[in-house]
């Protein structure tokens, strides 16, 4: 995996009526990038962040970013809600009265799938990504290769 960029699926597509986005790849991706060295790993974020994500947003490339953050770190789908941060104006389902966040939306693991929701919606001028990228990277694990290489990725 030399770059990000071109291979990240467009997430905000799925948003459009027609036919699902494939996810095909994303998987195999993600597991190519966990096995990078961590610095490494930072810079290939860093650099897309860059150019599509602050101070310039191309939602259709951001949100292909948000989706694989999600795909190559084991998130938590109630996190105490005081421990959660947001980093984007992605339209969130857990933006309620609940205590707890989900972390991991839109991805869900069911029966060795990558369940991915459609993309409701973004408000706002950008995304950081790369601070977004640090949380995670500070506070949760990554998925393993072996997992990621054991799961397949397909819109719900």
């Amino acid at each position: 995996m030399h770059t990000m960029e071109g291979h990240l699926p467009d997430w905000s597509s799925s948003q459009e009526p027609g036919p699902l986005p494939s996810y095909d790849g994303l998987t195999a991706m993600a597991a190519a990038f966990v096995a990078l060295d961590p610095s490494e790993r930072r810079r290939r974020v860093a650099d897309y962040a860059k150019r599509y994500c602050w101070p310039q947003f191309q939602l259709a490339e951001a949100s292909g970013l948000y989706l694989f953050l999600r795909v190559a770190f084991e998130l938590p789908s109630a996190a105490p809600r005081e421990a959660a941060k947001v980093f984007g104006g992605w339209l969130h389902p857990s933006i309620d009265d609940s205590p707890t966040f989900d972390l991991s939306w839109p991805v869900h693991v069911r029966s060795g799938e990558l369940l991915i929701e459609p993309f409701p919606g973004y408000f706002g001028k950008g995304y950081d990504a790369l601070g977004e990228f640090d949380y995670f990277a500070a506070n949760f694990p990554y998925r393993s290769h072996d997992d990621l290489g054991a799961l397949t990725a397909r819109a719900v």
